[in-house]
C-alpha cells in the first residue's frame, strides 16, 4: 500500500518500516533489515522530516557497524553529520560520534576514532544533564578502550576511571560491571594486582545484585578473573 501524501502519514508509515528493520535486525535477517531502513530513509528524505531522518540513518549506520559491515556504516553515519549540525540536533550528533569512533577503531582508525571521540565531549557538553552524563560516560569508556589498543594501559585506567565517577552521579548500574571488568584488565595489564580484584569484585557485586540471563556470560569471564588474581594478590 502506499503512504498518504500528508506528512504526519509519512513519518508515521516511515516509522513502521523503521520498526520492522529493527525485528529483521533483532531476528538475525539482515538484508532485509537493510532494505526497510533504506526504505524508510528514502521516504523521509523525500517527505522533509529531517529528524526522524537523521534518527533512522544513525540506527541503520550503527546497525551495519554491529554486524561489521563498518565500511558501509561509517559511510551512512558520516552522511548524518553535516545534517545534524546543521539543524542542531545535538543528541543524534553525539550519538553519531560515538558511534563513529566505534567504526574507525574496527578498522583501526584509530586518529580518527580519537577525533571522533573528542567531538563526542564538545558536542554532549552542551546537552541536559543526564544525557550529557550518559553520553559522555560512554564516551570516556570508548576512549579507554582505545588506549588499550594503542598499548597505553595507564591512560585507560585513568579514562575508566572517569567513566565510573560519572555514572555514579546518576545512579544506574547498567552496563558498569563492563567497565569494571575493562578496568580490571588495564589495571592487571600494569600489574596492579589488588586494584584489579577489587575491580572485580565490585563488577561481581553489581552482577549478582542485578541477577540478568545477560549478565551471565560477563560473570563467568570475571570469576575466571577473580581465580586467576586471587594466588597473585595472596603471595604478595
Amino acid at each position: 500500500r502506499e503512504p498518504k501524501q500528508t506528512p504526519d502519514d509519512f513519518r508515521v508509515w516511515c516509522i513502521i518500516m523503521r520498526t520492522t528493520a529493527h525485528y529483521y535486525r533483532d531476528t538475525k535477517q539482515w538484508e532485509s533489515a537493510i532494505a526497510y531502513f533504506k526504505q524508510s530513509s528514502q521516504v523521509l528524505q523525500q517527505a522533509e522530516s529531517d529528524l526522524e531522518w537523521a534518527e533512522t540513518d544513525y540506527s541503520f549506520g550503527r546497525f551495519l557497524i554491529d554486524i561489521e559491515r563498518s565500511a558501509e556504516g561509517i559511510t551512512v553515519l558520516e552522511q548524518i553529520v553535516p545534517r545534524c549540525q546543521h539543524a542542531g540536533y545535538l543528541n543524534t550528533l553525539t550519538n553519531t560520534w560515538i558511534t563513529l569512533g566505534k567504526a574507525y577503531m574496527q578498522t583501526n582508525q584509530f586518529a580518527k576514532a580519537d577525533a571522533a571521540y573528542q567531538m563526542s565531549l564538545q558536542i554532549s557538553a552542551s546537552l541536559a544533564d543526564e544525557a550529557k552524563i550518559m553520553a559522555q560516560y560512554i564516551t570516556y569508556y570508548s576512549i579507554g578502550r582505545l588506549a588499550v589498543e594503542r598499548g597505553q594501559y595507564a591512560a585507560a585506567v585513568g579514562y575508566y576511571q572517569q567513566s565510573l565517577d560519572l555514572r555514579r552521579t546518576i545512579g544506574h548500574l547498567e552496563r558498569v560491571p563492563e567497565v569494571y571488568y575493562a578496568l580490571a584488565l588495564a589495571l592487571k595489564q600494569q600489574e596492579e594486582y589488588t586494584a584489579a580484584l577489587t575491580a572485580v569484585d565490585a563488577a561481581i557485586a553489581v552482577l549478582e545484585e542485578s541477577n540478568t540471563v545477560q549478565g551471565q556470560s560477563l560473570l563467568e569471564r570475571l570469576r575466571h578473573l577473580q581465580y586467576a588474581l586471587y594466588p597473585v594478590v595472596a603471595g604478595k
